[in-house]
């Protein structure tokens, strides 16, 4: 019966620590350190004394509520500025628009048979009707553009508008060339809106397409934080890295290499 108080004081502290440590992380995340920064800080937490305490899990529930994703969240949380999330959504409507133009001047759409027609203005329809105004949108939440910039940028999703008009009176009219001429042109208008907003805020890269290779795919999506995204193997069986066979391929970040020597779930040493 006196060990049960003992007990309870003991599973309190834990819950305490486990605390602790999940705020510490989210608090190094929440100053935005450089990246090699907040690997060593965050192996560090797993391989201290309370490395028992601090799994996986604990370190997920620190930064999921931050909207951390391995990969693609390095970018929200280190630097970039202004509207990146409509800005990304223009960076594709223009690829799409050039998709659009290539599958046309290829003859993979035909402008003048009646069924590509129609997928040429279901297309407009379906991936491009919103493009305007979310031009004008996005150029409201550009503060760092000067007054005629922000002018030009309202002008631009007017021009877009126009030439999405021609891409589909010249597909209702079956006129292939005009049809090219308009989707360039309408890519072109994106392309200088873009162009405007580069001036002052940093595009946002779209995402390479994964691989259908595992060990790709693992080293596209958690880039660094995977053995495959630095360069080792993953040793079977386990979470832990060990040096590959063409040592070329190395494109380990931390700075030491006894950061590799351990565990990441056990904070073990690895045995040779």
């Amino acid at each position: 019966e006196a060990a049960a108080p003992e007990a309870l004081a003991r599973r309190k502290r834990e819950h305490q620590q486990r605390a602790d440590r999940t705020t510490q992380i989210q608090t190094l995340v929440s100053r935005e350190l450089a990246m090699p920064t907040l690997l060593a800080l965050t192996t560090a937490a797993l391989a201290s004394p309370l490395g028992g305490l601090v799994t996986r899990r604990h370190l997920a529930a620190a930064l999921l509520p931050l909207g951390f994703q391995p990969k693609q969240a390095m970018a929200g949380l280190f630097g970039k500025d202004g509207p990146q999330g409509d800005l990304r959504q223009l960076v594709i409507s223009r690829k799409d628009l050039e998709e659009l133009a290539a599958k046309l001047k290829k003859g993979e759409l035909k402008g003048e048979r009646d069924d590509d027609a129609i997928v040429v203005l279901r297309t407009i329809a379906i991936q491009f009707s919103g493009t305007a105004k979310l031009m004008k949108k996005t150029a409201a939440a550009m503060p760092l553009l000067d007054a005629s910039a922000a002018s030009m940028a309202l002008l631009l999703a007017a021009r877009l508008a126009d030439e999405l008009r021609n891409i589909e009176e010249a597909a209702r009219a079956r006129k292939a060339a005009e049809q090219i001429a308009s989707v360039e042109a309408a890519s072109s208008v994106l392309r200088s809106y873009l162009d405007l907003a580069a001036s002052k805020y940093e595009m946002p890269a779209l995402s390479e397409p994964y691989a259908s290779d595992p060990g790709e795919f693992v080293a596209q999506y958690f880039g660094v934080f995977s053995c495959e995204g630095q360069g080792l193997e993953r040793i079977p069986g386990s979470n832990s890295c060990k040096d590959a066979i063409k040592k070329e391929t190395n494109k380990n970040p931390f700075p030491t290499k006894k950061l590799l020597e351990f565990d990441f779930l056990t904070g073990k040493a690895l045995k040779e």
